[in-house]
């Protein structure tokens, strides 16, 4: 089964059941939403923002608009992925997804409970009874909730105000010449406070959150276009393509052009 709705239609996400034979691999990638993933069977290996996890049934993660992964199936496996638009979320609960990482395991008797939550979306879709929007949004808010509950709750917070203009300041200007001390200057903060809210708040330093993004951007047009590797640099906020291919290889683990071949190969 492959849901094929468009994540800016009114019922704002994709659902897909996924099988997946032992040994495929799903290159390392960001997407455009968020995206909810729990495994039914099987074993694979997760690489989630750098760290690596062998994941089996009952595993669950969450990617954000910055977070970035890949997977590899170390036996034949079975998964359902939710692809779907922070629309659908009440704003509180997405500045958690902006602040926080998300990764568990769920036991044996809740993980059917959300497998089943998730089969009733595709009857939602299917029956389009009255209301059946509201109950979307229910159903996918209850399963986040979940989510947010089993990832070490306690350790989760909302960034205070400064990093969040900051970060906003970015996601609009990455692909512009900009350094800390003109992001300091332009927010009215000092370079190191700022610095060491990136450090505190997000994990790590503003470089690495630039970098996170202009990466991002690149990888889409590598995915997207036979765009040479040297314009896809300069496109996406780098000034030397040197630079972009070591800090390319040293994020994603391959080169600008073993990236496009993998992903011509998926």
């Amino acid at each position: 089964m492959k849901y094929e709705l468009d994540v800016t239609d009114e019922y704002g996400f994709i659902l897909y059941e996924r099988f997946i034979s032992a040994g495929t691999k799903f290159p390392m990638h960001w997407h455009e939403f968020l995206e909810f993933e729990i495994i039914v069977s099987g074993s694979a290996e997760h690489i989630y923002n750098g760290n690596r996890y062998t994941v089996e049934a009952g595993d669950a993660y969450m990617m954000c608009y910055y977070d970035f992964h890949s997977l590899t199936a170390l036996t034949d496996v079975k998964l359902y992925s939710i692809h779907f638009n922070k629309s659908l979320l009440d704003q509180e609960m997405t500045q958690f997804l902006d602040y926080n990482k998300f990764h568990c395991r769920f036991p044996e008797e809740e993980a059917g409970r959300i497998i089943q939550r998730i089969k009733e979306l595709t009857e939602e879709t299917d029956r389009k009874l009255p209301f059946h929007n509201l109950i979307i949004k229910n159903i996918i808010t209850e399963i986040v909730i979940a989510m947010i509950r089993k990832s070490s709750a306690d350790k989760m917070h909302v960034a205070p105000l400064p990093i969040q203009r900051a970060i906003a300041y970015m996601n609009e200007h990455f692909l512009e010449k900009i350094t800390l001390e003109e992001l300091a200057e332009q927010l009215s903060f000092s370079t190191n406070y700022l610095g060491q809210l990136f450090k505190n708040q997000i994990g790590c330093t503003f470089n690495e959150y630039l970098n996170t993004l202009r990466l991002k951007y690149a990888s889409s047009l590598l995915a997207a276009s036979d765009m040479p590797v040297k314009e896809v640099a300069y496109i996406s906020g780098y000034s030397s393509v040197e630079y972009f291919m070591y800090v390319f290889r040293k994020k994603m683990g391959m080169t600008p052009g073993e990236y496009r071949r993998q992903g011509e190969s998926v």
